[in-house]
């Protein structure tokens, strides 16, 4: 498995890069898809106060453990002939 890292081809580590970072802003746009109207909500019926962080931060965390993985799953597959 380790041997794919050492015989990486350019192509590969610059398609792994520009994948992971279409994922994270795929992640990024999910994100604010999914937060942006529970924070805007609770700031207009009471304050930031009644948001919760918590499941900002897990869909943040999210989003990243996904690129990471994104990047990992391009950079170890096989290329497609």
């Amino acid at each position: 498995m380790f041997d794919v890292v050492k015989n990486a081809t350019p192509e590969v580590k610059t398609d792994a890069k520009d994948r992971s970072f279409r994922t994270a802003l795929q992640g990024l746009v999910a994100l604010l898809v999914v937060n942006v109207v529970p924070v805007v909500n609770a700031a207009v019926e009471g304050g930031l106060d009644k948001v919760n962080w918590e499941m900002v931060g897990y869909s943040a965390g999210t989003a990243a453990v996904v690129t990471v993985l994104s990047w990992l799953m391009r950079f170890y597959s096989n290329p497609v002939e």
